[in-house]
């Protein structure tokens, strides 16, 4: 088969994908994912939505998309301003101090200097001349100029753009001001939907809303973005509808499903998507005989329009490494290699992971612990020191007593902790992993202790504290990618372990 021919088709369904969702007018349709976010937010009568996701995972084209399907009027009873918060913070050159007020300018007043400086930034479906000084006055400006079409604002990056006190304020003083808008109209004219992160300070966030804004916190919606399987499948559909219905075809064979199946595990958009490409790409240029018509992007679209394209089935592991197959599907060490070599592998991702950890904690610096090994037990748990506590990641599939003891009394033995009455475990668990987590639990050891030439058995009671962090495939893809895996975009699991670093440091530095 013609590498040339799987490249030529592979860049274009790039650019039918990514960049003319990148275009605000593009000169042809975009084709893309029907995400199920999308009607949540447009259908349930709340004005505040917080969505979720790690880097990479698809926050910036779930944006675009929005403006994109109201441009189109697939949307007709919504307009969208989509805006860049931390290009546009740098084009403007702003403060925090003054930042609120120049980005309310430049979402509601496109006749302002602000908006000019930062057009290029964003995509509206609509143009507004709204001056107001504070979100609640912006809104009610909104609903003044009425036209029959509530607004969704989506705002991306803006974590990046400000400090995280600055934005939780905000955040909360915006989201405040929604619901007292609609408790004084009974109206939603405007909507706002913010791209985050997957921190824990989200989660912190959420439940400081609920703690001391019940009612904002019934008004904000808390979701997390996800590329599922209904997702991947309705792309192929679109793809078929708007260049071949042929196309089609290909959600009948069975390893194509598989793949689908694989990589709507794997979260991360960046990765998803070319591997797709990937995939469609072979099995068109196997249809027709490792060529394909054209070279500029029309020519290249009308020569996949050929009624003779029979799409064929693809060979998954020639698009997806064993290894991230067996992640997805809950078998952490398979491979086609050494098996010894992927234990290796989540050990190097696992140590890398607690240097990351150890770098954040106060009063330790990552320089002065970097390298050091993680315990291993068997080839599926791993123990690492990160102060007075300790990280453990099971691979595992299930976790029961047995293996609470058994990494008990391996940290009491190997990391000189044997003189403890506690420890102190944040537990690393995978989605796959069955068992009911052991939040305390009292782990009982007998010592031999000789007095005047009398030997006696005494017995002491540690007292294992655990905290639990679930992970996700595409953090397990991170972790292991940290460790040597090849494929993974290493950007994407750098951030990734850095998120996760950030989320056990916290759970580790809280109360117990």
């Amino acid at each position: 088969m013609s590498a040339e021919c799987i490249s030529k088709v592979k860049d274009c369904l790039e650019r039918l994908t990514d960049q003319m969702l990148k275009e605000k007018d593009p000169p042809c349709e975009p084709i893309y994912a029907d995400i199920s976010l999308i009607p949540h937010i447009t259908g349930i009568r709340k004005g505040n939505f917080v969505i979720e996701a790690h880097t990479g995972a698809g926050k910036t084209t779930l944006g675009l998309i929005l403006y994109h399907k109201a441009r189109l009027k697939e949307i007709p009873e919504y307009d969208v301003i989509y805006i860049n918060l931390r290009q546009t913070k740098e084009a403007l050159r702003i403060a925090d101090a003054e930042f609120e007020q120049k980005i309310l300018s430049v979402i509601f007043n496109h006749e302002s200097a602000e908006h000019k400086k930062a057009e290029g930034y964003i995509y509206s479906s609509t143009e507004l001349k709204i001056e107001c000084s504070n979100i609640y006055n912006c809104i009610d400006g909104y609903r003044g100029m009425w036209r029959g079409k509530r607004l969704i604002v989506v705002l991306d990056e803006l974590e990046r753009a400000i400090g995280w006190n600055v934005l939780a304020r905000i955040l909360t003083d915006w989201f405040t001001e929604t619901r007292k808008f609609y408790e004084n109209s009974g109206l939603i004219p405007v909507k706002l939907v913010v791209l985050m992160p997957k921190i824990l300070r989200i989660k912190d966030f959420q439940q400081m809303l609920r703690e001391n804004y019940e009612a904002v916190a019934v008004f904000t919606e808390f979701r997390t973005l996800s590329i599922t399987e209904s997702a991947l499948r309705s792309y192929i559909e679109n793809l078929a509808h708007h260049i071949n219905q042929r196309l089609s075809r290909l959600l009948s064979h069975e390893n194509f499903r598989l793949l689908i199946k694989v990589l709507s595990k794997l979260e991360s958009g960046r990765y998803i998507f070319p591997k797709l490409w990937q995939a469609i790409s072979t099995a068109v240029c196997s249809a027709t005989g490792g060529t394909i018509e054209g070279s500029d992007l029309k020519s290249i679209v009308e020569g996949l329009k050929r009624p003779d394209i029979n799409v064929q089935d693809v060979d998954i592991y020639s698009i997806l490494d064993p290894t991230v197959v067996g992640i997805a599907e809950g078998k952490p060490f398979k491979t086609e290699g050494s098996r010894a070599e992927v234990i290796e592998m989540w050990e190097n991702g696992f140590s890398n992971l607690c240097d990351e950890v150890r770098s954040n904690l106060p009063g330790i610096k990552g320089r002065e612990t970097a390298g050091l090994k993680p315990l291993r037990i068997g080839y599926t748990d791993f123990v690492c020191k990160l102060d007075e506590t300790y990280a453990w990641l099971t691979l595992e599939k299930g976790l029961f007593r047995n293996t609470i003891v058994t990494v008990g009394n391996k940290i009491l033995e190997s990391l000189r902790a044997t003189g403890a009455t506690s420890i102190n475990i944040v537990a690393l668990v995978p989605e796959f992993t069955r068992g009911i987590p052991i939040r305390e639990y009292k782990l009982e050891r007998e010592s031999k202790v000789e007095s005047k030439g009398r030997r006696t058995k005494t017995t002491a009671s540690i007292t294992m504290r655990f905290k639990y962090r679930s992970l996700s495939t595409e953090e397990l893809l991170s972790i292991a990618t940290m460790g040597g895996l090849i494929g993974f975009d290493m950007e994407i699991a750098r951030n990734i372990m850095n998120e996760l670093a950030q989320d056990i440091t916290s759970m580790a530095t809280a109360p117990w």
